[in-house]
């Protein structure tokens, strides 16, 4: 008879066994890293941590300040072979597992790097090409607005729409310049501040606010950005990339004159609806005595009917930015409606229904803004 101190041992001994060799497997086990890509163009990029690590970072969506400097991919220069800045997109942790996935499709082509660095120990790298080398087109810039070439002297800023989404870095304020008709760049017009959509294909191109506002000190000391009289061209450099790091390839011109500064609120009293007919499709189309911003247009002039309640329907926007047309997803039925328009809503040069853009605000409060424009289907 086998003694039951004997077994007890053997039993102690088979179920503690496996724990230990586990733990002394997770020491040992080196970081790893892979990528992983179901969709060729937004790879996957997962990396193993070790566990103090991981601790330190809590599981869950980990701030991209928080796990850059731990784990990066970066598009790799086609010429120098150097990495560029960190790739924008979404970091996750779960147990020991760090996966970043890119927020945009790479592209089909370039060479990326996913880097992991650890505290107190070499960098791991791993190269990724998304798909084999095909013909890809060029980016291209589909629209330029404002679209008029006589603009205001205070413009406040030009938004350019690309058919991909481009790189997001700082580099794109110096490739795209303003010459004026000497042929001679303006000083540091741009404020430097990238502001792209959601998509990364538009990219609001900003005036230096305080070189347009009246009064302040860069604006005196500097000058205007924009002189009326002149002519102005704004040329952006061939070398702007899309996220797979194809260039344009070509320089995208838009020529321009700029008028007097425009200091007036936005009228609405002023524009002029041409009314639908009830019971149809028929777009509403409203015309403005001046320019509005296209990128405004779309989001911060509504058509309500008689309960107050935002009527579903597109919107399109033509003749240089002063033509709204608004088409219902249903027929329009009869009774009042009305085109609101919301306080934020800008001209060219930054102008509101309630102020204008280089008001001063502690001088006293801003004038309220006219009645919503009012129709009835006929």
């Amino acid at each position: 008879m086998i003694p039951v101190g004997t077994i007890l041992v053997a039993l102690l001994t088979a179920l503690l066994a496996p724990r230990a060799s586990g733990a002394t497997t997770e020491q040992r086990e080196p970081p790893s890293l892979t990528i992983t890509a179901d969709d060729p163009a937004r790879p996957a990029v997962t990396a193993r941590l070790p566990p103090d690590v991981a601790r330190t970072l809590g599981e869950g969506d980990i701030l991209a300040a928080t796990a850059t400097p731990l784990l990066r991919l970066t598009r790799l220069d086609p010429e120098t072979k150097q990495e560029g800045p960190p790739i924008v997109g979404a970091y996750r942790l779960t147990g020991v597992t760090l996966r970043f996935v890119p927020a945009f499709a790479l592209g089909a082509t370039g060479r990326f790097r996913a880097t992991l660095i650890l505290p107190g120990q070499p960098p791991v790298s791993s190269d990724y090409t998304p798909v084999a080398e095909r013909e890809v087109a060029a980016p291209t810039v589909e629209r330029i607005y404002p679209t008029a070439d006589a603009l205001p002297a205070n413009l406040l800023k030009f938004y350019v729409n690309f058919s991909r989404p481009m790189r997001q870095t700082e580099r794109v304020f110096d490739q795209m310049h303003l010459i004026d008709d000497r042929g001679q760049p303006v000083h540091d017009p741009w404020r430097r501040l990238p502001q792209w959509s959601d998509d990364g294909r538009r990219l609001t191109l900003w005036i230096h606010p305080g070189r347009v506002k009246r009064g302040v000190n860069l604006r005196e000391d500097l000058g205007p950005v924009l002189v009326p009289g002149r002519r102005y061209t704004l040329r952006l450099d061939a070398t702007l990339e899309a996220l797979d790091g194809r260039p344009l390839g070509r320089a995208v011109e838009k020529a321009f004159a700029p008028t007097a500064e425009d200091h007036e609120r936005i009228d609405v009293g002023r524009w002029k609806i041409d009314t639908p007919r009830a019971g149809t499709r028929e777009p509403l189309t409203v015309t403005f005595p001046k320019p509005l911003d296209q990128a405004l247009l779309h989001r911060l002039v509504t058509v309500r009917d008689a309960a107050g309640k935002a009527v579903d329907g597109t919107v399109a926007v033509s003749e240089f930015e002063t033509v709204w047309r608004f088409v219902p997803g249903t027929p329009w039925a009869r009774g009042a409606h009305a085109v609101a328009v919301d306080d934020l809503m800008e001209d060219l040069a930054g102008n509101t229904p309630v102020r204008v853009f280089d008001t001063d605000l502690e001088a006293g409060p801003v004038r309220a803004p006219a009645a919503p424009a009012t129709f009835e289907p006929r």
